[in-house]
C-alpha cells in the first residue's frame, strides 16, 4: 500500500507545474513574439531601399 501513496502525490506535484508553467510561457511567447517581430522589422527595413 506505500507504493500505492507515492503515484498519487507525483501526478499532484506534476499537475501543480503545469498549471504554473503557462502564466510563464504565454509571457516568454509574448516577449519573443515582440523580439522577433522588431528585429524582422529592421531587417526588412534597411534591405528593401
Amino acid at each position: 500500500m506505500g507504493s500505492g501513496a507515492t503515484p498519487e502525490t507525483e501526478p499532484s506535484r506534476d499537475l501543480k507545474t503545469v498549471h504554473s508553467l503557462p502564466k510563464h510561457s504565454y509571457w516568454f511567447d509574448f516577449w519573443v513574439f515582440v523580439l522577433i517581430d522588431v528585429a524582422l522589422f529592421f531587417v526588412v527595413y534597411f534591405m528593401v531601399p
